[in-house]
């Protein structure tokens, strides 16, 4: 994939954190140069579980399997 933050947005990646009480966790990667997918990546966010999540999740969890 090209541009994987077209995937899922700021905002998406927090809502998702905050479900695991990571917000300020994915905040932080954010802030200091990591993508939304690769913030929530860092603190092992980015499971099979989130297949349940809105699309934009299940698309990442996708791209992370594909590589």
């Amino acid at each position: 994939m090209k541009n994987k933050e077209l995937i899922i947005t700021r905002e998406e990646a927090i809502d998702i954190a905050d479900e695991y009480g990571l917000g300020n966790e994915v905040i932080y990667e954010m802030d200091h140069g990591s993508s939304p997918w690769q913030a929530l990546y860092e603190w092992d966010l980015l499971t099979l579980e989130q297949l349940e999540k809105p699309n934009t999740v299940a698309e990442i969890v996708k791209i992370f399997h594909e590589q």
